[in-house]
């Protein structure tokens, strides 16, 4: 049963559904796993710590943030613009280049992972990924002609 800290002004978007999902280093002792119950908390590891509610796992996807260039690669797949935009603007609750600056100053060391747990984006985010998957295989296949 996992608990996941948010900053102050994030909580009513997570507790909402705005923000259907949040980006975590992995956790290699106690990786987040579909299935799995997650708290939510403010204020981790301080005396103003408390409980907002929890959330059950949908899915938990491999994603990789480049702030230089300004792609998310999610589940091995570069996000196009558009989604881009939708993704960064959704987890971070502002602009695209918020989210961006976020994770440049965060300098995570270890591989980051998407925690997401709302049911329609994990539908949303599946059919895109998988349509995109399509896509590259009949990009490939006219390449080789």
């Amino acid at each position: 049963m996992p608990s996941i800290s948010f900053q102050p002004k994030l909580v009513l978007s997570v507790m909402r559904g705005d923000k259907p999902g949040t980006v975590r280093q992995i956790n290699q002792h106690r990786p987040v796993r579909s299935g799995d119950d997650l708290y939510i908390f403010t204020g981790m590891r301080t005396k103003n710590c408390k409980r907002h509610g929890s959330h059950y796992c949908q899915k938990v996807y491999p994603i990789k943030i480049d702030w230089e260039n300004k792609i998310i690669t999610l589940d091995g797949v570069i996000l196009i613009p558009i989604i881009r935009h939708w993704f960064a603007t959704t987890d971070i609750q502002g602009s695209e280049q918020d989210f961006f600056d976020f994770f440049q100053k965060m300098k995570y060391k270890k591989p980051l992972v998407w925690i997401v747990w709302d049911h329609q984006t994990v539908e949303m985010i599946d059919q895109w990924l998988e349509l995109d998957s399509v896509a590259m295989d009949i990009g490939r296949h006219f390449m080789k002609s």
